[in-house]
């Protein structure tokens, strides 16, 4: 009885071994019923996954060069009213902008927030530019007035604000009227020269055919003697102060005129 236990017990883990085997892989069954026993020894390598592609940069794969602001030349960023004029007695500007290697834009501004009608927001980078002081005010009186600007990159990143200022004097008056009156004389010479054109269009001048027998000269008969002039008394001292006096005066009226009808021309009644 106890022979017949072994047997139980042996066909039990035989049946538990080709179980397993089957399972694993390690005992193969084929059709024809051979039992078959297949170990494989060696190094089980590592699955090893590919390697991670870099992280693209902040920012949605935008390129790092987005974020960096612009780069300075040499000096600095600068801007200039005037060639750094003191003192101007105009209210429209030259302004010498210095960006650099990589300045696309720009923007100036009468005012350091770079907002309102006193500002341009971002155009093309440009090293002349003509700016109004008086931008995006309502009244310009004499005083100091400072423009603002900024540098940007093709991508939009800002440089440092920079400044520079300038006086503004208005001209005295008797000096205004002086430089309109010549503006005013400028354009009335040239008015007067256009409408001589086409009123009197110069002709064309033909030079006129000299006969043969003129052109060969002819003896010249000697000069006449010329007595001397005679000597002319001069008047009076008494008679040449009166006659002095007298084209002084009459001077002084025709000045006198010429002036009043200038000015009633010029000045509003």
């Amino acid at each position: 009885m106890v022979q017949g236990h072994r047997k139980f017990l042996a066909l039990t883990i035989a049946s538990i071994i080709l179980i397993l085997g089957g399972l694993f892989g390690f005992i193969r069954i084929s059709q024809a019923g051979d039992i078959s026993l297949e170990v494989n020894v060696g190094i089980v390598e590592e699955e090893t996954s590919p390697p991670e592609e870099p992280a693209p940069p902040a920012g949605g794969g935008m390129p790092s060069a987005w974020f960096m602001p612009p780069k300075a030349p040499e000096g600095g960023f600068r801007i200039l009213i005037n060639n750094g004029a003191e003192y101007t007695d105009g209210l429209i500007v030259n302004l010498t902008l210095v960006g650099g290697p990589d300045t696309a834009r720009m923007a100036v501004s009468n005012n350091p927030e770079f907002t309102g009608p006193g500002s341009t927001g971002q155009i093309t980078y440009q090293s002349q530019y003509n700016w109004d002081i008086c931008r995006g005010r309502t009244i310009c009186p004499e005083g100091k007035y400072t423009v603002y600007a900024k540098f940007f990159t093709p991508w939009g990143t800002a440089s440092e604000v920079v400044s520079d200022s300038i006086i503004y004097r208005e001209k005295p008056i008797l000096e205004r009227i002086r430089q309109k009156i010549v503006e005013i004389a400028e354009r009335i010479t040239i008015l007067k020269n256009q409408v001589t054109r086409l009123l009197f269009p110069p002709e064309k001048i033909v030079p006129e055919e000299i006969p043969p027998e003129e052109i060969i000269p002819k003896e010249v008969p000697p000069p006449e003697e010329v007595s001397p002039p005679e000597k002319i008394t001069p008047p009076s001292k008494e008679v040449s102060k009166v006659g002095l006096i007298e084209v002084i005066k009459e001077f002084g009226k025709w000045l006198w005129q010429k002036i009043t009808n200038f000015w009633q021309k010029i000045l509003p009644r």
